[in-house]
């Protein structure tokens, strides 16, 4: 009786049989390399067959029944893919085009699905709606998804047609080599296990040493050295700081080597821009994963043995070795690869260097399952705290040389918030209060955080290159700020609803909507422009004609509530309704009684026939009226 797997015994007799007759004349390297040479050329032939045109992902929903309905989300391209799997797996949150859109708090189950891969399943729900988009928050994905998806960009990758630079693949499949297999079954010594000390270990000390295939025909790695792909800097000339700073601003895919003493000292492994690897040379004992997983009582010794060898005999990662062989969760090696990095990193600002080197790739030729660290987070960080800690005299020079001139971020900037590594303040400092250029006094009245970290934060910007300052008088910078005023005021008029062009809350009522009208129509006069160009009075009077509209159309309780019901949804009204209830009645025990009438008026606003708010604010706008009368009395 044939089985499937009778073909494969066949195919590695008979291969065995021709290494077998061969083995004798032939050189070992030489055998190795027609097997490779092969096999890449099956896998390319493979790959043209399977190759269709990869276009954008796509989205399909369909009913499923109830609150319930199906999605399927089709990936052809790696790098679509790649780009959302922080989303995915660790914020867990992703904005979807769902048409038609489901309602809200629908239970959603995703199909995730590409050509060459099994579909991978997602369960999630819609938690809000923004602009036509569904912000769908995904449950926790078990390992196995986790893992699947991690594998899934680079199988993507294979399955396309090659690109001239194509971009840096973070994960492959660990999977056997086939000429290693073969070969093993031909040699008469045992496989070497990878638990020798450090001294004894082959010292790697340049990149083509590390990975000496990266120009070599016919392996299929296409991983290449860019164009002009070196650059060197000496430490003695720009500081150890200032080539980092260059190198994270372009943010590279390569290999960085810090030279001392005329050897490699330590090694930094980017994937555009972040650390995906950081090793010292000669590499140590100490340095690697499994050392600190044994160290920490994660893994025993004998599990580390067990890793490395199948690490070898594979020609996988020890941390691939690790999760394969069930010793640990993808989830706790990530974690320990990330502390693995951290510790490192103490070391890059801690040693010595004459001179640096970085060689560029086209993308990485190996896997890293690391969570990528962003270098100039580590600048920012750095820099941000030797700023702050700084003396009040020093910190008093850097707000002077920053006065007379006017600051705002480099438009487009060219890092996030989140690569920063800025915490709340700092976040909302740098993308609203950075955004057009002002005065540095103006920007620490603005600020939330105190004069000294903002002004640090200031400096460690301008270190990084990542502030536009110029030197501009009054006149024209009061144009520029009428210029950028009116022009968000209009962008808001065609995006938001009408209670976000009059700046109004949803559950805003007669007497505040009629207040704010007549504010805004004020500040958009010609009168509070004076000296504006003709086109700038061209935009006001397009924004007063937004700001009349909008008031018109919810000028009316009745269409007010209609517009609400229309634009904000029924359960966040109702649960409104209860807080702002709570609110009137706290603020009348502490006799506040502006904030308790305004409360009040919300509710009835929400709701006209609730009894208790009118009453209680009928009681309050006489004993308020009383007071006034009084005191003018």
């Amino acid at each position: 009786m044939t089985t499937k797997d009778d073909p494969k015994r066949a195919l590695l007799s008979e291969l065995s049989a021709v290494l077998a007759r061969h083995a004798s004349s032939l050189p070992t390297t030489s055998i190795i390399e027609a097997l490779s040479e092969a096999g890449q050329k099956l896998l390319e032939s493979e790959s043209a067959s399977m190759t269709t045109e990869a276009g954008p992902p796509t989205l399909t929903i369909a009913h499923a029944g109830r609150d319930e309905y199906q999605v399927t989300w089709h990936f052809s391209r790696g790098d679509d893919l790649r780009a959302l799997l922080p989303e995915i797996i660790e914020t867990q949150a992703v904005m979807l085009e769902l048409t038609p859109p489901p309602p809200m708090m629908a239970a959603l189950s995703i199909s995730l699905c590409s050509a060459p891969h099994p579909d991978i399943p997602l369960e999630g729900r819609v938690v809000h709606e923004v602009g036509g988009r569904s912000a769908v928050q995904i449950f926790a994905p078990s390992p196995e998804v986790v893992g699947a998806l991690q594998t899934l960009p680079d199988v993507l990758d294979e399955h396309a047609a090659p690109a001239s630079a194509p971009n840096a693949a973070r994960s492959t499949p660990a999977a056997p080599n086939l000429a290693s297999i073969l070969f093993g079954e031909l040699q008469a010594q045992p496989v070497v296990r990878a638990t020798m000390p450090a001294a004894a270990r082959p010292r790697q000390e340049t990149v083509d040493e590390i990975w000496p295939f990266q120009d070599r025909p016919g392996t299929g790695s296409f991983v290449h050295v860019v164009k002009e792909g070196s650059a060197r800097w000496q430490v003695a000339d720009v500081g150890l700081e200032g080539a980092l700073i260059e190198v994270a601003l372009e943010r590279p895919t390569g290999v960085l080597e810090l030279m001392a003493g005329g050897d490699v000292a330590m090694q930094v492994i980017f994937d555009r821009g972040s650390i995906v690897e950081l090793r010292r040379v000669p590499e140590r004992e100490e340095d690697t994963v499994e050392f600190l997983l044994n160290k920490a009582r994660k893994i025993s010794s004998e599990q580390v043995d067990e890793a490395r060898e199948r690490a070898t005999l594979y020609g996988c990662s020890c941390s691939d070795a690790l999760i394969d062989l069930g010793f640990l969760q993808y989830s706790d090696v990530r974690v320990a690869l990330k502390t693995r990095l951290i510790y490192l990193l103490r070391h890059l600002w801690g040693d010595a260097y004459d001179s640096i080197t970085l060689q560029r790739f086209n993308r990485l030729p190996k896997r890293y399952l690391a969570p990528p660290v962003p270098l100039i987070e580590q600048l920012f960080a750095r820099i941000f705290t030797r700023h702050a800690s700084a003396h009040v005299d020093k910190l008093e020079l850097e707000r002077q040389r920053f006065s007379g001139l006017f600051i705002a971020r480099r438009d487009p900037s060219t890092v996030t918030p989140e690569q920063l590594g800025l915490d709340g303040k700092q976040s909302r400092f740098f993308s609203q209060g950075l955004v057009s250029h002002r005065p540095v006094g103006e920007l620490l009245l603005i600020s939330g955080m105190n004069h000294s970290d903002t002004v640090a934060m200031l400096s460690t910007l301008d270190r990084l290159q990542m502030l536009d300052i110029k030197e501009l008088n009054v006149a024209t910078e009061a144009r520029q700020r009428h210029d950028e005023q009116i022009q968000i005021f209009l962008s808001k008029i065609g995006s938001g609803t009408h209670f976000d062009v009059l700046g109004v809350h949803w559950s805003t009522y007669d007497e505040e909507l009629e207040e704010v009208f007549e504010a805004l129509m004020l500040r958009y006069s010609e009168d509070s422009f004076t000296g504006a160009r003709r086109d700038t009075l061209d935009k006001l009077k397009l924004a007063r004609a937004g700001i009349r509209a909008s008031y018109d159309a919810i000028r009316r309780r009745s269409d007010r509530r209609r517009y609400r019901l229309a634009v904000i949804d029924s359960y966040k009204v109702e649960s409104s309704l209860e807080m702002y209830l709570r609110q009137g009645d706290a603020a009348k025990i502490r006799m506040d009684v502006d904030a308790s009438i305004d409360f009040y008026r919300r509710v009835l606003e929400i709701n006209p026939a609730h009894k208790k708010a009118s009453h209680d604010l009928e009681v309050l706008v006489e004993y308020r009226d009383a007071k006034k009368a009084q005191s003018q009395a």
